[in-house]
């Protein structure tokens, strides 16, 4: 594993080029004496070997070049160490040592490159534990229990579905006939009309070739036939109108069979589903157990190689590093007759390096320590060993904390020296600067501040004279940094990165009359965290997979599904590209479209969901009809979960079926579609 340090390795080149520059300036005063001793010859040549590594200009010598240059100063220097004037040897003890910590850095890194190859290996005792655990819950999918009463409720249901669909059948043909003898009455009576129309233009036409006498006559024939054609029209605008209500009837009735055709479709679709899963798992039980112990068999193999490779590789790359580190100060401290304080910015360099080797080596054993755990909470009926596992996690973590217990020790002596060299200037501002940051790391390492940048801003609260505690723990840090949109981003992305739903409810703001809504998403969603965390520790598998795996996403709809998005897991304000216009702002996932809104309330940055953006306010009473129901069913779920009544994760799948299904009735009996 690479050494994991919070940027302080680059603080330690202008660190180092300030003791060679004041060790070259001893050379050089040195050279410049009428009489030169051997000590002050050796001392001058040593310099010149090691300005070739720090004048080589763009071009980075090779390791092999840089051990060679490293080599050739201790042994140039070797014999006059304890030889010449205090001031000579001094010269001598402080280019020695930073030889050493030359060297030093190459041990360091090969146990980087070691504990790389550790986490490699743990990979793939990951990928068995995973095998593992898909193995083991296959096998004992069917241990225990039996979906035929789920199955035969699903289709009951659907049973009464297609009942209701017949009945909506029913009346749907009734109208039909209703609305069709009413058009055949109405077409009848228009035609009729028609003809009576016809009939009166041919009596008027036959009244102007005829005598007054006879045209009086026909004229009042006319006259009747077109009051008979207006009355025919009138009657069949009445049908007409008669018709035109019982259409919407008739449409309503088959868009209610079409529903419930749907929903008849959807049960037995769901029942066929849970059917062939629980036959398909009773099946492949037999070859699953089988495929698991050898899996089991395959795991302990490569977690024996991996815990020889940590005991033998990477604990020699270790202490190999670590003695060199440790001889580089102490050859530093023996620098009695420094003066310009050389010796102390070697000492701290030397320890600082130490203290960023023991914290890497505290988070390569905590690694491991997670591994181990992960083993010994493997699902059920668990691996063959995994007693022993949870044991040796524990012997791990005991040496994790003496580790880090080294560090904080090695990085206050790196402080002790550096705040301690005589400097001035800009030299002496870095010192302080460096020695400040390393005063924080305790805190940085304890987890009590988040991040480098966390305790730079503790620095320079400290520097202004702010009466606050310094360090405060990373809550109060997210908290006090609202007012600033990076700092709220920062906290936001940590919160759902470790999914704690309830600490990013007081960081969400929701639009006036979604207050009631929101709330209620939010508690779904911690009863959501609080299943997923019960079917992990149980099984290996978190809820999202088992949501997955029944064609669902996770908790949360519309903007909701960003407090569980996996594009922003793991990510920080630095990786989001924030913008902000009064009280209005954006974060966007540098080279995606994926956006976090938010809005400045009471003078504090707050996740906007914009849930109006995407519930129209009609659709609130059903959200609120299904949310809670729901919310409380998958709270319901995870205590059954913990209490052990299910066996396996396909038994949790049924029964977050059976969860949404009541919701589905609850939404159902409040009126929704």
């Amino acid at each position: 594993m690479p050494i994991q340090t919070p940027g302080l390795m680059k603080s330690f080149s202008p660190v180092r080029a300030m003791a060679l520059a004041a060790v070259a300036g001893a050379a050089l005063g040195l050279s410049a004496c009428d009489s030169r001793s051997p000590t002050a010859k050796a001392v001058e040549e040593a310099s010149r070997q090691l300005s070739v590594l720090t004048t080589s200009g763009s071009v980075t010598p090779s390791v092999e070049i840089e051990q060679q240059q490293y080599k050739k100063v201790t042994e140039t220097l070797r014999d006059v160490l304890d030889k010449g004037l205090p001031q000579e040897q001094a010269a001598a003890l402080v280019l020695t040592a930073h030889a050493k910590l030359g060297l030093a850095e190459h041990a360091a890194s090969d146990f980087a490159a070691q504990e790389r190859e550790s986490l490699n290996r743990a990979t793939v005792v990951r990928g068995l534990l995973a095998a593992w655990n898909n193995h083991s819950s296959a096998a004992a999918a069917t241990e225990g229990y039996d979906p035929s009463g789920v199955i035969a409720d699903f289709l009951k249901q659907a049973g009464e579905r297609e009942a209701e669909a017949k009945k909506s059948e029913a009346i749907k043909e009734e109208l039909d006939g209703k609305i069709a003898a009413l058009r055949a009455d109405a077409k009848a009576k228009m035609d009729a009309a028609t003809a009576s129309e016809n009939a009166y233009a041919a009596l008027k036409t036959q009244a102007v070739t005829v005598s007054a006498t006879v045209a009086e006559g026909l004229v009042r024939q006319a006259a009747e036939q077109k009051n008979a054609a207006d009355a025919m029209r009138h009657d069949a605008a009445l049908v007409t109108a008669k018709t035109d209500q019982l259409d919407p009837q008739a449409k309503e009735a088959e868009l209610q069979v079409k529903q419930f055709k749907n929903q008849k479709q959807t049960l037995e679709n769901m029942a066929a589903q849970l059917k062939a899963a629980y036959e398909e798992s009773k099946k492949e039980a037999a070859g699953a157990r089988s495929d698991a112990n050898a899996v089991a068999e395959k795991l302990d193999k490569e977690l024996s190689a991996l815990r020889a490779q940590r005991e033998d590789a990477v604990t020699k790359a270790f202490d190999t590093a670590s003695a060199q580190f440790n001889d580089a100060a102490g050859t530093a401290r023996k620098a009695t007759g420094d003066e310009n304080g050389a010796s102390k910015l070697a000492v701290g360099a030397a320890k600082q390096s130490a203290g960023d080797l023991h914290w890497a080596r505290a988070q390569g054993q905590r690694a491991y320590a997670d591994l181990l755990k992960s083993l010994a909470a493997s699902s059920t009926p668990g691996l063959p060993n995994r007693a022993k596992y949870l044991t040796e996690a524990d012997e791990v973590l005991k040496s994790m904390k003496e580790s880090i217990e080294a560090a904080k020790s090695a990085y206050e002596e790196a402080r002790s020296a550096y705040t301690s060299a005589k400097a001035s200037g800009e030299a002496k501002e870095k010192l302080q600067n460096l020695g400040s940051i390393l005063e924080k790391m305790p805190d940085l390492i304890d987890g009590k501040i988040p991040n480098l940048s966390a305790a730079m801003a503790a620095i320079k609260k400290a520097e202004t004279g702010s009466d606050e505690a310094p360090a405060p723990a990373a809550a109060e840090v997210a908290k006090a940094d609202t007012s600033d949109l990076s700092g709220t981003v920062d906290a936001v992305l940590l919160a759902m990165t470790e999914k704690r739903v309830a600490d990013l409810r007081g960081m969400v703001y929701f639009a006036p009359g979604f207050e009631a809504v929101g709330g209620s998403m939010m508690t779904m969603g911690e009863s959501f965290s609080k299943l997923d965390a019960a079917c992990k520790a149980k099984f290996g598998t978190g809820a999202e997979e088992l949501m997955k795996s029944l064609g669902g996403a996770g908790a949360g709809g519309g903007n909701m599904s960003a407090l569980s998005g996996e594009a922003f897991v793991g990510k920080k304000a630095a990786d989001m590209e924030i913008k902000s216009e009064g009280d209005a702002g954006t974060a966007t996932l540098t080279g995606t479209e994926q956006t976090l809104h938010f809005v400045k309330v009471d003078g504090a940055w707050k996740l906007d969901l914009q849930l109006e953006k995407v519930m129209p306010p009609g659709a609130m009473e059903q959200a609120a009809a299904i949310i809670g129901p729901l919310s409380e069913g998958i709270a319901a779920l995870a205590d059954e979960v913990e209490a052990g009544k299910y066996q396996s994760i396909e038994a949790v799948k049924v029964g977050l079926m059976q969860k949404l299904q009541a919701s589905m009735g609850a939404l159902r009996q409040g009126g929704g579609g």
